[in-house]
């Protein structure tokens, strides 16, 4: 009954109240009233003083309340606005007065001429792709988008959200200096495909405009899976200098596992000097009585 009584009254159209406030909107049949607040876009309709249903001026949406639910219908084109005309559109053909199609193109409910929905951007830039072109890449290697669909789909890529990033920024040599260091180096050798690592020069917009310090020679960044600074540096003296720098970094770093490899092996430091003399004739003796009852068998 609502819905029948909404789209006899809204056949005309009319101001919003006596004080004219907000956009041209419909008059109602009596036992309706519209209710709005200045400076909300919110226009309630009640009946008999109940609420029928709710007008945004902003979204242009319309939404009826049923009483015997309790509870608001889905939002949908106000019954007071004629629906746009369902056409294959040409040169002589308007949805309204709104927008006029291009050619061949069918209008929508909307009147937007079959424009496809905005496609939700998280930070690409659209640019680059439209001037490199869709590739992919695995494992560094260019190939084709079949083949990358199926390592995906194989499970057989490693995970690596749960390592800790190793980030080395700066230019090519210095970069390439610690990535020789991570691949060859023995004092790094435990470190080997523990971190996920990443370098890039200084003006790389994954660094130059994300709070990270670009200026070392290089910068390296330890950083926990989430993203906390563990440890920075902002130059490299060598790979044992940077093992000793990951290990204080890591979590579970405990300082008495620490090798000391300047330190001789427990073996080494062994002496027969050290042996006192009474051990000596004691082991002599005991060899002599060892010797001495063999023979008496």
């Amino acid at each position: 009954m609502l819905s029948v009584t909404l789209l006899v009254g809204a056949l005309a159209l009319g101001g919003w109240g006596a004080g004219g406030c907000g956009p041209v909107g419909p008059a109602v049949t009596s036992g309706y009233e519209w209710r709005h607040t200045d400076g909300s876009p919110w226009h309630q309709l009640f009946h008999d003083g109940a609420p029928a249903g709710i007008w945004n001026e902003q979204t242009a949406r319309f939404q009826r309340f049923d009483p015997a639910t309790g509870a608001w219908g889905a939002e949908e084109r106000p019954p007071w606005k004629p629906a746009a005309k369902s056409c294959g559109c040409g040169p002589a053909c308007s949805c309204g007065d709104a927008c006029h199609c291009a050619e061949g193109k069918p209008c929508n409910p909307d009147c937007a001429c079959g424009k496809p929905a905005e496609v939700k951007n998280f930070g690409i830039i659209r640019e680059k792709l439209a001037e490199h072109g869709e590739h992919y890449l695995l494992n560094g290697k260019s190939v084709s988008s079949d083949d990358a669909r199926q390592a995906l789909a194989s499970g057989g890529l490693p995970d690596d959200a749960g390592k800790p990033r190793l980030t080395i920024i700066g230019p090519e040599a210095d970069r390439r200096r610690v990535l020789d260091d991570l691949a060859k180096a023995p004092a790094l050798a435990e470190f080997r495909d523990h971190f996920l690592v990443q370098a890039y020069p200084p003006e790389h917009w994954a660094v130059a405009n994300s709070g990270f310090v670009t200026d070392g020679r290089p910068t390296i960044y330890m950083q926990a899976p989430d993203g906390k600074v563990l440890h920075r540096q902002n130059d490299y003296a060598g790979p044992e200098d940077l093992a000793q720098a990951i290990r204080r970094a890591d979590p579970n770093y405990d300082s008495r596992k620490d090798p000391d490899l300047r330190q001789p092996s427990p073996l080494a430091r062994f002496s027969l000097a050290r042996i006192p003399t009474a051990v000596w004739l004691l082991a002599g003796g005991c060899l002599f009585l060892f010797l001495l009852r063999k023979d008496l068998r």
